[in-house]
């Protein structure tokens, strides 16, 4: 038997079950004049109440409807039972440290697998959760206060590899190791390739393959990789549960391309990685008080199916790294799969908000405070979240390191965010095929901005109300660029950017369904500053959407390197064109266009579409 007040706690934290589940608890009331049993179905409980009265405990057990199911009075000695592996975290309040609440969370956790943490202010140092553990809190009435840079992680593991004796097929399930003797059937593994996604050097189909270049840019490392199970091991072969999403997995680096500078991080042949994922970890119902401090509260690396649920970060003040430097990352997913960050929100208050509009638009605030990230990690995605300040608030991200894989099949699903330095919504080169739905930004001078190959980017609403002459990175209406006057297209509500964020054969990159107003440009694809940042082949579909409000509908712009005539297979269709009213144009620039096409690009392809004031 446990004592009645922490099983008590867990009964409201089962009160979420779903109405079909029919799994019923008893709830023993027992003192000195016997025990009472009562038997009821979990979704007939919505939540329950415990109020000390004295000696005694009044105690209220809600329907869904709000009426009250059950009602005692019962002394301090009655005990109750439901889940038999649930704890409230005051039962170990004995093991804090001072004020430090962390030792009495970590000694709860090892002995059961549900730590309730009720209403209150609980200072934390970092915390390591451990694999199949749930954390969960009374809601934002539960609040932590970081006393690290971190507060909580959550860590698997991988170890030192095996490469391949043999070049591995495209898109086969079968892979000769040089040593299995560390590997088993139903183990995680990770493929990484010696092949660097980023590079476009040397012979086609024998150093790169055109379709599967994910990006280029000065110095980045990124190299293919993927996760899968092994299905089973015969000899040296061993058989995968799925085949390979990409392909240039093979024995030796004597394929791949001469780096054009330094600054590159090579690698010698493909490699097969154990990963001891840390799975099925929950974070819930709770806040988190955000401190100068405490720049990257939860890390989540090498996990899978883990989910981080109701999470609120709130601070008035603004958050520095190690080195001094502004820098916060509120929730951070890394070499993972299928992980869900749902219903969590990121609150700055007003000082903090002012000061990062204060910060000076240059590359070294291009990117400190990205306030959620999924990095390098597959089928891993955001829903219903938001913040109300950032420089970016959603990325799905590669690595840049020798550890790095693609990130692929990630998603942001119907979240809000407003105030963005740079961009509300961002999946940067590297990545491939992921999605951006239903989400909401407003206020930012780069609303969605896709760096990557084969994004869907469908039913978005994007707007701001900065100004058309607003002048940063990716927003300048022109520059110079090789010695040129080029134009980049102003502010942007959905931007597709640095030449290979298009499609790829027969697959297409899909802006769809998206409402955008305010822009200077509503939709644009443009290249980026580099020589190599450039569209040669786009494989776009713009349909359907409304653009309104802004100075061009669509836009394709080149910078002062892309000088060659250049087919780009892109599709305008469908769409409705509104223009900007009593807007004249600014100097160095053009007349407003509903569909602007440069000199020497063919293929944009404009059908069907509704335009007002072009």
């Amino acid at each position: 038997m446990k004592k009645f007040f922490p099983v008590l706690l867990l009964l409201m934290a089962v009160a979420g079950v779903k109405a079909h589940n029919t799994r019923k608890f008893k709830l023993f009331l027992q003192d000195v004049s016997g025990s009472v049993n009562y038997c009821v179905p979990t979704h007939e409980v919505d939540s329950v109440t415990v109020v000390s009265m004295g000696s005694k405990k009044l105690v209220k057990i809600f329907s869904p409807g709000g009426k009250v199911g059950h009602s005692a009075r019962v002394s301090t000695t009655d005990y109750m039972t439901v889940l038999p592996d649930s704890v409230s975290l005051l039962e170990y309040a004995a093991y804090k440290e001072g004020n430090d609440w962390a030792p009495a969370l970590e000694r709860a956790l090892t002995y059961h697998s549900v730590v309730y943490v009720p209403e209150g202010e609980y200072c934390c140092s970092q915390l390591n959760i451990p694999s199949g553990k749930t954390l969960r809190g009374a809601g934002e009435k539960t609040v932590f206060v970081p006393l690290d840079a971190g507060l909580f992680r959550v860590d698997g593991s991988k170890d030192k590899g095996s490469a391949v004796a043999e070049d591995v097929a495209n898109h086969s399930d079968l892979l000769l190791l040089t040593e299995v003797s560390d590997l088993n059937a139903d183990d995680d593994i990770m493929i990484q390739s010696q092949r660097n996604c980023m590079l476009k050097e040397g012979i086609d189909g024998v150093n790169y393959d055109a379709d599967w270049v994910l990006g280029r840019t000065a110095k980045t490392s990124v190299f293919y990789g993927e996760f899968d199970k092994i299905q089973s091991i015969d000899g040296q072969q061993v058989k995968t549960a799925s085949k390979r999403i990409f392909p240039c997995y093979f024995k030796d680096n004597s394929r791949e391309p001469e780096v054009p500078s330094e600054g590159y991080v090579t690698r010698q042949a493909t490699t097969v990685y154990r990963i001891d994922f840390a799975k099925n970890v929950v974070l819930a119902d709770f806040a988190i008080n955000g401190t100068t401090k405490c720049c990257r509260p939860i890390l989540l690396k090498y996990v899978d199916s883990c989910i981080v649920d109701n999470v609120r970060y709130m601070s008035s003040v603004l958050t520095c790294n190690e080195n001094l430097a502004y820098a916060l990352t509120i929730i951070r997913v890394m070499y993972s799969k299928n992980t869900i960050i749902k219903n969590c929100h990121s609150i700055l208050g007003e000082e903090a908000l002012r000061q990062l509009d204060a910060m000076e638009r240059n590359w070294d605030n291009f990117s400190c405070y990205n306030i959620f990230k999924i990095e390098s990690s597959h089928g891993c995605g955001f829903e219903d979240c938001s913040s109300n300040g950032a420089t970016h608030a959603f990325n799905i991200i590669k690595s840049n390191s020798k550890e790095s894989i693609c990130s692929a099949n990630c998603f942001i699903r119907r979240c809000k965010t407003s105030h963005n330095i740079w961009s509300g919504m961002n999946v940067t080169q590297g990545c491939w095929n992921n999605e951006v739905s239903g989400c909401t930004v407003t206020s930012s001078g780069q609303g969605i901005t896709i760096f990557s190959r084969l994004t869907k980017v469908m039913n978005n609403i994007v707007s701001t109300d900065m100004s058309f002459g607003t002048q940063y990175i990716y927003t300048h209406v022109s520059s110079q660029s090789n010695g040129k006057t080029v134009y980049w297209g102003g502010t942007a509500g959905i931007m597709l950017a640095e030449g290979y964020s298009g499609g790829q054969g027969d697959k297409r990159t899909v802006v769809s369904g998206n409402i955008v107003s305010g822009f200077y440009t509503g939709i644009s694809v443009r290249d980026g500053y580099e020589n190599k940042n450039i569209f040669e082949t786009g494989i776009i579909d713009i349909t359907g959407n409304k653009v309104e409000g802004c100075f061009n509908g669509v836009g394709i712009y080149r910078n002062g390197y892309n000088t060659e005539p250049a087919y780009l297979d892109i599709i305008v269709s469908d769409n409705i064109l509104v223009r900007a009213e009593n807007v004249t144009p600014y100097d160095n620039t053009y007349e407003p266009n509903a569909v602007y096409v440069p000199t020497g690009v063919i293929g944009v392809v404009s059908d069907n579409n509704t335009l007002k004031g072009f």
